[in-house]
């Protein structure tokens, strides 16, 4: 198998996460084709993602407010899920790098990235008749999980990074690259 071939036809990210999340540590394996084509559509769904969060965001007649600035009173039982979620994936992922099982940690951010966030939490605040505190916790969890992602997607992760950066989308203590950025941590209702 030549993975140049799948490279071209999917995408060096799609092909690199496919590849390691295919692949059980310590075993022999099959070339997980369909692991391969399956991120290739995730990496469609992330794009998607940030292009409505971007769509959503210059929609807004008001000022979308910092996540810095947010507190739990301000949040719905909606963002407090979420952020709930993304701190035990945060766990998940850690607890699996530290034992080397990449598969598992890529498998976790890839349920929770694709069912958390885009199949419920953004349907939520696309629903709500004021998104604006909605969107800065969405914008907030999309950027960590970006974060969460580069390891296994790096191209990917931080083209969307960047276009975030140029559209003011980013906090202000966020570094320029998502390589240096911090490791996410627990959010804070979670």
């Amino acid at each position: 198998i030549n993975p140049e071939e799948y490279q071209g036809e999917y995408g060096t990210d799609a092909l690199r996460i496919g590849l390691i999340s295919g692949t059980a540590t310590g075993q022999d394996f099959n070339f997980p084709h369909d692991k391969i084509t399956g991120y290739k559509k995730f990496i469609t769904k992330i794009w998607n993602m940030a292009r409505f969060i971007l769509i959503m965001r210059e929609r807004q007649e008001e000022q979308i407010p910092s996540f810095a600035d947010l507190s739990e009173s301000d949040f719905n039982e909606s963002d407090t899920n979420i952020q709930k979620a993304l701190a035990a994936t945060i766990e998940t992922v850690d607890a699996n790098l530290e034992k080397y099982r990449f598969d598992d940690a890529a498998e976790a951010l890839y349920h929770f990235v694709w069912h958390d966030i885009a199949d419920t939490y953004l349907e939520d605040v696309k629903d709500r008749e004021n998104a604006l505190t909605g969107l800065a916790v969405l914008s907030h969890i999309f950027i960590e999980s970006l974060k969460l992602l580069h390891p296994f997607m790096p191209f990917v992760t931080e083209k969307i990074y960047q276009s975030f950066r140029e559209e003011k989308v980013l906090e202000n203590n966020d570094p320029d690259v998502i390589m240096i950025a911090p490791w996410p941590t627990r959010p804070k209702s979670a």
